[in-house]
C-alpha cells in the first residue's frame, strides 16, 4: 500500500525519536490510505567541538586568578609566575575565579617553563578543579618534578582524587617518565570526559610526550562536585605562558539535569546505570550539571554555566542539602526562585522535580512550597523511590527515577 504526497508515491514514513525502539511500528492512515510507519534508531548525542571558556596568553595582571592555600602568583614580562612554599598537601595554587563549574566534559591546557631547581618535595604542577562545596571532592592530574624524579629519568603523570582530607592516586604504579630540566617548556593538559580522565605532558624543549588515562570507580568519593578550574602547585615556581579552558559538552541540549549528589548518581551500580546516563542513552541530548553536597547558593553561583549550555528544559532538583544545613524554607525559596527566574529570563523552561524522599531528613516543607508556587504541569513527582542509605537512591531507585523522568520528557517532546 502507498500514498501520494506532492505527486510522489510514499510507501514508508520514518519517525525519529529517542523514546522509540527500532523496527516496524505498524500502519497509519493518511487521508483514507494506509502506509507503513518505521522507527529508526536515534542519532548519537550532539557532542560538538571544543569551545573556549577562557584563554590567556599575554598576562598583564593577576585579576583573573585567586591564590589558595600557600599558593603565590605574580606577573612578569607577560608571564604568570605560580608557586608555593608548601609541599604538604594538594590544596595550594591558584584558581580561575571567573567561573564555577559542574561540567562533566572539559579540558585545561597550560604551557609553562621550569624555573626553580627541583628538590625532594617539589612535587610539580597539577591541573583540575578546586572544590567549592561543603564536602570537597576534586579530580586532578599531577606532573611530578622532584629531584628524585629527575634522577630516575623524569617526572610522572599521576591522576588523583581528593576527597575532603584524603588523597587517592589512581595510577600510582605508572612506569612512564618524561625527562625534564630547568628551563624546559612543558605543556600539561588535563581532560575530563565524564568518568574518563586523561592527562598529557609534553616537553617541547626535548620533544617528548607521555599520556595517562583512567576510568575512575563508581563510588561517591570519586564523583567531583562544583568547583573552580585550578592550577595546583607543589613547592617551587613555574612561569606560565598559556592557560586555556575548554568544553565539548553538548551545546543546546534538549534536557539538562541540575541537582546534588542524588542527580549525580551516587550509589548506582555503574556510571552507565545512573539515571542521568540512562536518560542520555534513551534521549541522546541530555546534560548533567550536578554535584555532590550542592546547595541552592552553589547553583546560583554557576547558573551562568547552565545558561551558556543553553538547554531547552532544565530538570531542577535541589534543596535536600539546604535542609541539612538548616536553611529555612523561606530562604531556600528565595534562592530557588532566583535560579528559576534567571533561567526563564533566558528562555529556558524549568521542570520542578520534587526533592526525592528520604528517611533521614523531612523534605516535605520544601516540596509543599514548590507545589504551592509553581504550575502543576511543570512539577515532577517521582514518588517513593528505593534508597541505599536513607538519603540516596540505590540502583532500583535510579531505575525508578529514570522511568519518571522519561515519562515527563516524552510528554514535553509531544508539545
Amino acid at each position: 500500500m502507498s500514498i501520494t504526497i506532492g505527486g510522489k508515491e510514499i510507501t514508508q514514513i520514518t519517525l525519529e525519536g529517542p523514546e522509540m525502539e527500532e523496527g516496524l511500528l505498524g500502519e497509519v492512515e493518511v487521508y483514507g490510505k494506509k502506509t507503513e510507519v518505521v522507527i529508526i534508531d536515534p542519532p548519537p548525542p550532539p557532542t560538538g567541538d571544543y569551545r573556549t571558556i577562557f584563554e590567556e596568553v599575554n598576562f598583564n595582571n593577576t585579576s583573573n586568578y585567586t591564590p589558595f592555600g600557600s599558593g603565590t602568583i605574580e606577573v612578569s614580562n607577560g608571564k604568570l609566575k605560580i608557586g608555593t612554599n608548601s609541599g604538604t598537601n594538594l590544596r595550594h595554587g591558584v584558581s580561575y575565579n571567573g567561573y564555577k563549574t559542574a561540567l562533566e566534559r572539559y579540558r585545561i591546557t597550560t604551557k609553562f617553563t621550569i624555573v626553580d631547581p627541583p628538590v625532594s618535595n617539589s612535587n610539580g604542577i597539577g591541573l583540575g578543579t578546586l572544590s567549592q562545596a561543603q564536602a570537597q571532592m576534586e579530580h586532578m592530574c599531577n606532573f611530578t618534578m622532584t629531584s628524585g624524579d629527575m634522577a630516575a629519568g623524569g617526572g610522572r603523570l599521576l591522576l588523583k582524587n581528593r576527597y575532603i582530607s584524603q588523597r587517592y592516586e589512581f595510577n600510582s604504579n605508572t612506569q612512564q617518565r618524561l625527562p625534564f630540566a630547568i628551563g624546559d617548556v612543558i605543556e600539561l593538559v588535563f581532560e575530563m570526559n565524564r568518568e574518563i580522565i586523561t592527562a598529557t605532558a609534553k616537553n617541547h624543549t626535548q620533544e617528548l610526550t607521555i599520556v595517562e588515562t583512567y576510568a575512575y570507580p563508581m563510588t561517591p568519593r570519586y564523583l567531583p562536585n562544583i568547583g573552580e578550574f585550578a592550577i595546583f602547585g607543589y613547592k617551587g615556581k613555574y612561569e606560565f605562558s598559556q592557560i586555556k579552558i575548554e568544553t565539548d559538552e553538548i551545546l543546546n541540549p534538549t534536557f539538562c539535569l541540575v541537582g546534588d549528589s542524588k542527580t549525580k548518581g551516587y550509589f548506582a551500580d555503574t556510571h552507565a546505570d545512573t539515571f542521568a546516563a540512562q536518560l542520555r542513552e534513551q534521549f541522546g541530548s541530555v546534560v548533567n550539571l550536578s554535584g555532590g553536597s550542592e546547595r541552592t547558593y552553589n547553583t546560583m553561583e554557576r547558573v551562568q554555566e547552565i545558561i551558556d549550555i543553553n538547554p531547552v528544559y532544565v530538570f531542577l532538583n535541589i534543596g535536600s542539602n539546604d535542609n541539612r544545613e538548616d536553611v529555612s524554607v523561606t530562604d531556600w525559596g528565595v534562592n530557588y526562585d532566583f535560579i528559576v527566574n534567571t533561567l526563564e529570563a533566558e528562555g529556558i523552561q524549568v521542570i520542578h522535580v520534587l526533592i526525592f524522599n528520604e528517611t533521614v531528613e523531612d523534605v516535605t516543607p520544601y516540596n509543599n512550597r514548590t507545589i504551592a508556587t509553581y504550575p502543576a504541569d511543570k512539577i515532577l513527582d517521582c514518588g517513593t523511590i528505593s534508597l541505599h542509605d536513607g538519603a540516596h537512591p540505590d540502583q532500583q531507585g535510579n531505575d525508578q527515577i529514570t522511568a519518571k523522568y522519561a515519562e515527563k520528557m516524552n510528554e514535553l517532546l509531544t508539545l
